[in-house]
């Protein structure tokens, strides 16, 4: 009768303890010799090389063995003589991991022949264990059965996998000791048990007990289940399931033997193995493994682009079929270093490819070892160097020409070098100046942050003055004196706006109109206007360059730099002395601001023969209100806005002065071509024209915080007819505007406004009424804000400080012309006002 059983994956009996330590193998092992041979049962342990290794004092007395068997084939045991394919059973068992059964004969003796792996302590099959249960008497007598029971339960003890035999209810029966092991538990705590009521219910799990009731049920083949679990004792692992019905002659009722196989090391092994080999086939390098004696046994993508064999032709084959015939005995010489253990590293060579294309290559070949550390083959990583060989041959031919033309060339290289160094010493302060331009920038940003925010509150000031002069001008009592009084308070706002807007234009918070202009004919004007206000003892020169391309400006603003600069040179030449205007073309490697990104640049020169200036004073010319002059006699701000002018045209400024060597400052303007964009301010003067008639008629809602202003605009606005509405904030403007705009015919609205921003506000209004007409005041408007307004159909603009009069004027303008609609604007964002 031949039986074969599933004993967890491969069944195997294991030389080690319950709990697998590979620390105290040698110990356990000692302890296993003794326990087996306590044990009557004859066993035998047979190699992997199909001799007897080991055997117990019960095969020495069964079977007749004697320390000379061991070494020996098993076929000369007596009772396996009859046994013709024991050797390929063993291999089978070893192979496939399962244990085979089979009851055999000597004499009027019969034997339950069971053949089931072993395990080393590094989890590889070591060989076969054989034991040998007499059931010559089981199978007369009742007695004879006890018998074996015990000497199975003693066999199943000896196997290092857990082993639970359970009842038709799946109660515990008996187990073996590493099931108890594994779960922590002692025997009599399992006995009649459920197996899911061990310790925390850890098992209750509804797929395994319906593939163990249907197992009992009809006997129907066990689909091996793969399990991850929490142990008491080893932690988490993964462990496969398997269970066999066990029937017993003359008892109706069934049992189930359940075997754990614990597969963790094999999993993390096989999960390492994939991701090495994902590794391996995705490198460039060819990676190749080959055993000792050469023939190729892997072959990733890398090799197959080098070498343009594919893995199907190749493995298998010699690894000389890639080396060229020349080269053969480098292979010996490899293969020999392997076998001592040695690695070879970045060894140059060359190679043979499928179409017979030499290649220059570079491997690194290290030694393949088993588990139990022999070498078993090689791994060679190989890359290739042709195209560097190449090179370096090209390298070595120009070195030898190198070397003659160094020889001829160093005298004249020592001259360069000299001229190299000067030169890098001058680029080197020419960075310096750089950095110090930058940090100017950084300064200029922030007064520009302050200008900004002084503008609009500055000019709120001065509208009031100015609004409350005109109102006393009105007056029909003014006599002389007071009118002389009330120019003097208007030239002085005058002044203060002229003021503000001179902050403005150095923060680069204006707008430029810009528009085509020739650059010498700004200089040519501007020289017959200095020849006529400079003093005679400064001569005046012009140097311009022919044909020179317009360049994008607003007027002005430059004539406004260029002057400063001129009054600037006047001072630095009390003595007499020459200021030249001067333009020329340069290409963008000669500005040395960084910058710079225009191919092409209109340089504008303005150089004095004046006393100069010392480092410390050239590196604060750009400052606001820094000034060398005595006080009254300048207010530091002339400087600060030729570099805001600069700046806001997108260019560059720059300075060369030392003391006693005069001064040049150089103006760079781009030459690229670029969208002009329409000044929003032509909105303010189109819609400021004249009326026809001033006097008005229909409401009026007038949005601003400032009381003195209000009532200002108030009397104008009823002295010429019109009823006005009041709101002091954005909030109370909207609900004035959504419960009278039926009758509301122009909103007068101020942009800095408490609650809701005058932005908010004409968005909002914009929303209900699409017609409604808005004219919009302010101190000051970001010129991105004001162009934002116009797409959004605002009728009109007036800055302060402005006369009330003004004001009645755009507001009966604004009536007799149709609103603005919304042109095409969007914006999630309300821009902050200064």
């Amino acid at each position: 009768m031949t039986t074969r059983l599933r004993e967890g994956d491969n069944g195997s009996s294991d030389v080690r303890g319950a709990h697998g330590d590979a620390g105290s193998a040698d110990s356990v092992s000692a302890d296993l010799v003794g326990i087996l041979d306590t044990v009557d049962l004859p066993i035998v342990a047979v190699g992997r090389d199909f001799t007897v290794a080991r055997f117990n004092r019960g095969a020495a007395a069964v079977l007749g063995l004697t320390p000379s068997d061991i070494g020996r084939s098993p076929r000369d045991i007596q009772v396996l003589t009859n046994v013709i394919d024991l050797e390929e059973l063993c291999a089978q068992v070893i192979a496939d991991g399962a244990p085979f059964r089979r009851e055999v004969r000597d004499g009027d003796r019969w034997f339950l022949l069971r053949i089931a792996p072993y395990t080393r302590s590094d989890r590889q099959i070591g060989g076969t264990v054989l034991t040998f249960a007499n059931v010559t008497a089981f199978r007369a007598s009742m007695e004879q059965a006890i018998y074996e029971r015990e000497y199975t339960k003693a066999i199943l003890n000896t196997v290092i996998g857990p082993l639970v035999v359970l009842d038709a209810d799946l109660r515990v029966q008996t187990a073996n000791r590493a099931f108890y092991a594994m779960f922590q538990v002692a025997r009599e705590e399992t006995q009649g048990v459920p197996l899911y009521d061990l310790r925390n219910h850890d098992w209750d799990t509804p797929r395994l007990w319906t593939a163990l009731k249907d197992t009992i049920s009809d006997n129907s083949e066990f689909q091996t289940l793969e399990v991850e679990h929490d142990f008491p004792a080893i932690g988490r692992r993964t462990v496969l399931l398997d269970a066999r019905r066990l029937s017993r002659k003359g008892n109706p009722g069934h049992m189930i033997l359940l075997a754990f196989q614990d597969i963790t090391e094999r999993k993390e092994a096989e999960a390492a193995k994939l991701r090495l080999a994902a590794i391996v086939e995705s490198s460039d390098d060819a990676i190749i493994s080959k055993d000792l004696n050469g023939v190729i046994t892997s072959w990733n993508r890398g090799a197959e682009q080098l070498f343009g064999y594919r893995d199907t032709e190749i493995i298998g084959k010699p690894v000389t079929l890639l080396i060229p015939t020349d080269r053969h005995s480098e292979e010996p010489a490899i293969l020999a270093r392997i076998r001592r253990g040695e690695r070879i590293e970045h060894f140059e060579t060359v190679r043979q490819c499928k179409d017979g294309r030499l290649v220059d290559i570079s491997v690194t070949i290290s030694p393949i070892k088993d588990a139990e550390g022999k070498i078993i083959g090689a791994s060679k990583i190989a890359r290739d160097i042709t195209r560097r060989k190449q090179m370096e041959a090209a390298l070595e031919q120009a070195k030898d020409a190198f070397a003659k033309e160094l020889q001829k060339r160093v005298e004249e290289r020592t001259v360069e070098l000299q001229l190299a160094n000067t030169t890098l010493r001058k680029e080197m302060e020419e960075q310096k100046k750089l950095q110090k331009q930058l940090w100017q920038a950084q300064k200029m940003e922030s007064v520009g942050t302050l200008a900004g925010g002084i503008a609009h509150d500055f000019n709120n000031i001065l509208n009031i003055i100015k609004g409350y002069a005109g109102l006393i001008r009105q007056n029909p009592s003014v006599d002389e004196k007071v009118a002389d009084s009330l120019n003097v308070i208007e030239e002085t706002v005058e002044r203060g706006a002229y003021g503000v807007r001179q902050l403005l234009t150095l923060a680069r918070k204006t707008e430029a109109r810009v528009a085509l202009s020739n650059p010498n004919d700004l200089l040519s004007e501007l020289s017959k206007l200095l020849e006529q206000t400079l003093p005679k003892t400064i001569d005046i020169a012009l140097e311009l360059e022919a044909k020179l391309p317009s360049i994008s400006v607003d007027p002005n603003q430059i004539n406004q730099a260029l002057l400063n600069l001129s009054v600037n040179a006047r001072d630095a030449l009390a003595g007499g002395g020459r200021l030249t205007l001067k333009t020329l073309l340069v290409e963008r490697g000669k500005v040395q601001d960084l910058a710079g990104t225009a191919e092409r640049y209109v340089c504008i020169e303005v150089k004095d023969t004046g006393a100069g200036m010392d480092a410390a004073v050239r590196n604060r010319i750009f400052e606001p209100f820094f000034t060398t002059k005595k006080v009254g006699e300048g207010t530091g701000l002339g400087l600060a806005m030729v570099y805001g002018i600069v700046k806001n045209h997108n260019a560059f400024i720059d300075v060369e002065s030392e003391l006693g060597r005069g001064t040049t400052f150089r103006l760079y303007f781009p030459i690229a071509p670029f969208q002009d964009r329409p000044a929003v301010d032509e909105m303010s003067r189109e819609t400021l024209a004249a009326p026809k008639s001033a006097s008005g008629g229909g409401t009026v809602l007038v949005v601003e915080d400032e009381e003195k202003m209000v009532y200002l605009l108030r009397k104008a606005l009823l002295r010429n007819e019109y009823d006005v509405l009041v709101a002091p904030d954005g909030e109370q403007a909207m609900d004035l505007y959504h419960r009278h705009k039926q009758k509301i015919r122009v909103v007068l609205l101020d942009m800095g406004l408490p609650k809701i921003a005058g932005w908010e506000v004409i968005l909002r209004m914009k929303k209900e009424n699409p017609n409604v007409k808005v004219i919009v005041t302010s101190g000051y408007i970001e010129p991105d804000l004001k162009s934002k307004m116009q797409h959004a159909g605002v009728q009109g603009f007036i800055e302060k400080p402005y006369n009330p009069a003004d004001v009645v004027q755009m507001v009966c303008a604004s009536l007799d012309s149709p609103p603005r609609q919304l042109n095409a604007f969007t914006s999630d964002e309300t821009p902050g006002l200064e």
